[in-house]
């Protein structure tokens, strides 16, 4: 790949392991001097993480005829879902040396 000194780029690779799909891996930005960068980190509880997990499992399950079935795991009685917040740290910083 080519890529622009001004644009915004993703690394990505192939593997078996994602069913031959593109995964991005990072991404690059170019900066300059007083350029503002938002910086966020967010946290999720276990249960919404075992959802997601659990999701991640049915969906590969479904893929083949022959797979075993998933169960998706929810922290809703007599629903499916999750109810859970979603919460981050934000640093903001200023660009002052490249």
């Amino acid at each position: 790949n080519t890529f622009d000194t001004d644009s915004t780029y993703t690394w990505e690779f192939t593997d078996k392991t994602f069913s031959g799909q593109r995964i991005p891996v990072g991404m690059g930005f170019n900066y300059r001097l007083d350029d503002t960068v938002a910086i966020r980190l967010y946290h999720i509880n276990q249960d919404y993480y075992k959802f997601l997990e659990s999701a991640n499992d049915a969906e590969n399950a479904s893929e083949s005829p022959l797979s075993r079935p998933s169960r998706l795991i929810s922290n809703i009685n007599g629903g499916l879902g999750i109810f859970t917040t979603l919460s981050y740290d934000e640093r903001v910083l200023i660009i002052k040396d490249l």
